[in-house]
């Protein structure tokens, strides 16, 4: 005898990944970043690679370093950041900071999350095959649990950068990238966003 009917079924708690295709001449973010990289000093948070210190949206130090056409493709990011959010969660922008990170042969970035970051941007300058894939991993109480073990994308997924494309994600998501494999570097910005003070 059934003792059961009409069951519901709604996904809760849902985190998600936005990714777009953004215009631009990589060729000369490529030479802006790697000029970076020989007058800069390396700042050592989750790169074990090269990570630039962070520039923030409307002031004069990116300029100052050279970075005229990385400054224009995060302006990009931002416009396009904050279209995403006004429309998938009216919201606005209130604050951003961004850096570079070159990860050359055998460099990584260990496991992190963004803090109190709302939005997480990654835009891929370079991303030659092999340079290790960006790994998204679940950071709530699911972790604990053996619920998700069979289910595909239920603990982390893996992402092979693409050239060229932004990747908006919660900053409060941990996540990686593999080690470099490849004899060219990995080239990424990479951007916080922030909704309030």
């Amino acid at each position: 005898m059934q003792m059961y009917s009409e069951p519901l079924n709604d996904d809760i708690f849902v985190d998600f990944i936005h990714s777009v295709y953004v215009e631009t001449d990589r060729d000369s973010l490529k030479g802006e970043a790697l000029e970076l990289t020989d007058s800069r000093e390396t700042v050592y948070n989750s790169n074990r690679g090269y990570q630039s210190t962070s520039y923030h949206r409307g002031t004069p130090n990116a300029s100052e370093d050279g970075l005229e056409s990385i400054e224009r493709v995060v302006e990009s990011c931002y416009e396009y950041a904050s279209v995403f959010l006004e429309k998938k969660f009216s919201a606005s922008i209130h604050k951003m900071s961004w850096w570079l990170n070159v990860n050359r042969n055998g460099e990584f970035n260990v496991p992190h999350n963004h803090g109190r970051c709302d939005l997480m941007g990654l835009y891929y300058i370079s991303a030659p095959p092999q340079s290790g894939r960006l790994v998204l991993e679940r950071n709530d109480g699911s972790s604990y649990s053996s619920l998700y073990d069979n289910e595909p994308g239920g603990r982390h997924i893996e992402i092979d950068p693409v050239e060229g494309r932004l990747y908006l994600i919660p900053g409060h998501l941990w996540h990686w990238v593999e080690n470099n494999l490849s004899s060219d570097p990995r080239i990424s910005i990479a951007i916080n966003i922030y909704l309030h003070e």
